[in-house]
């Protein structure tokens, strides 16, 4: 885990994004069954863009009505762990040679100045070593550069993730605010992996897709880390709107047509949705062009051989099975569960699995603070 702010007290977590903010705790019940504390607001427009926190005192009343009106118990604690915005944030693997303790950070920071676009002073910034490896696996970053010669032997790959000063303070203004104190904040596309990924398990490569409504975040995941990230603008706002306009219907009727016919629908609605998703099948490829191509030759394999769908848009009737059959992989829908319930329990879920991908962040976050053992 990836720390901002950090230390040992009990914390709810709030993923926030443009157009909406869930909540959500996980603790335990008597027995075997998990408490799941949660709720969400839609965000009006202009409150936050892009990820920039605009009209603070706004945001923070909405925080607090959303508490107060959680389902499945009440939130009682004033810290909170909070997901910073992927589109502002920097999140990559760097491969160094193996370092001794003291030497580890000083090289990191050195490093990691070529891959971030801004000065490092002008942002909050935090590494984890996710892997040591001997010698004779050194092939390159997960960026495509190629580490020095190490005659000590092997390497070490560095996770590192940074955001920009000013967002990460205007989060921390915002919260003061709503009368809450931040526990940790974290860049989104580590809580989806925490949330998404089985921990404690080596993976091959996997490719989640965070389908939201203003945009959609890839993740490559492989082995135990998270290896690379991205953001698009393709989202499913652009779903509603196309259909709402050429079929002079609501947004909640846009949205019921999504989730009960979406692509099995008449050939009318077809029409209306195929470009969207054709645009977003074109930028997977894209990435996984661009990951398969950069992608260290220690990692074995080192093609994504899965994809794990989650976010709201990812209810969206028909999808997984449209990309498989574009990109010829295996796509499932996410269990944000998967780290919560272990496999001998047999526990009904707090909420549906469809209703659950849309908390795959939140449910990431509360992970690491969550009772729950």
């Amino acid at each position: 885990m990836l720390n901002i702010f950090s230390t040992k007290i009990d914390a709810f977590a709030l993923n926030i994004s443009d157009t909406s903010l869930k909540v959500a705790q996980l603790g335990n019940k008597a027995g075997h069954s998990s408490r799941f504390i949660y709720g969400q607001s839609e965000i009006p427009e202009g409150i936050i863009e892009q990820g920039e926190i605009k009209k603070e005192n706004e945001l923070a009343d909405l925080i607090k009505k959303t508490i107060s009106e959680v389902k499945g118990g009440k939130i009682k604690s004033k810290y909170v762990a909070v997901s910073l915005p992927e589109e502002k944030s920097f999140v990559d693997v760097l491969r160094l040679p193996n370092l001794k303790e003291g030497e580890i950070e000083q090289a990191v920071l050195f490093e990691a100045a070529n891959y971030i676009p801004i000065p490092l002073d002008e942002v909050y910034f935090d590494f984890e070593i996710v892997k040591r490896s001997p010698l004779s696996e050194i092939s390159g970053t997960a960026a495509g550069k190629v580490a020095p010669p190490d005659s000590s032997g092997g390497s070490m790959e560095v996770l590192i993730a940074a955001t920009p000063k000013k967002i990460v303070d205007s989060y921390a203004s915002m919260l003061k605010i709503a009368g809450l104190k931040p526990f940790f904040m974290e860049v989104e596309s580590l809580s989806l992996s925490r949330a998404l990924i089985k921990q404690g398990v080596s993976h091959r490569p996997l490719l989640i897709i965070d389908f939201g409504q203003f945009r959609t975040v890839f993740v490559i995941f492989v082995d135990q880390s998270l290896r690379f990230s991205s953001t698009i603008p393709v989202a499913s706002k652009e779903l509603d709107n196309l259909l709402m306009k050429q079929l002079n219907i609501s947004l909640a009727e846009a949205e019921k047509i999504k989730q009960t016919e979406g692509l099995w629908g008449d050939s009318k609605i077809l029409d209306i949705i195929v470009p969207v998703l054709t645009d977003l099948t074109e930028q997977i490829k894209k990435h996984l062009d661009y990951y398969h191509s950069h992608s260290p030759l220690n990692h074995v394999p080192h093609f994504v051989e899965k994809i794990v769908l989650c976010g709201g848009g990812a209810n969206l009737k028909g999808l997984a099975s449209f990309l498989a059959d574009a990109l010829k992989i295996r796509i499932e829908l996410g269990n944000p569960w998967v780290n919560v319930f272990s496999a001998q329990h047999k526990e009904i879920l707090p909420v549906s699995l469809e209703e659950s991908v849309s908390y795959a962040t939140a449910i990431g976050l509360a992970l690491s603070v969550s009772l729950y053992d």
